[in-house]
């Protein structure tokens, strides 16, 4: 799932035809940082999104909206583990 939300996100840079420096200067962020989200491995900040808005509204809207299904998604995970650890007691 993580990488399903960093994958739009270098979709739209390589459709922009920049790389990952570039992209990650309009972003204001490291091109490591950028490295991480693409490949879902850091959670996408309110910044960033802002950053993603203000290049394409649309793929942005596409990108935020996935990542709120991903964090809905880890919260019940976590729910479940929890009332799987209450009910071994």
């Amino acid at each position: 799932m993580r990488e399903r939300i960093g994958s739009p996100v270098r979709e739209l840079r390589q459709n922009l035809g920049i790389n990952q420096s570039e992209f990650a200067m309009i972003l204001g962020c490291s091109s490591t940082f950028l490295y991480k989200i693409e490949n879902g491995l850091v959670p996408l900040s309110p910044r960033i999104v802002g950053a993603l808005l203000e290049i394409d509204a649309d793929a942005a809207e596409n990108i935020a909206q996935k990542y709120e299904e991903y964090m809905k998604q880890k919260k019940e995970e976590i729910k479940d583990r929890i009332k799987a650890k209450k009910s071994e007691k």
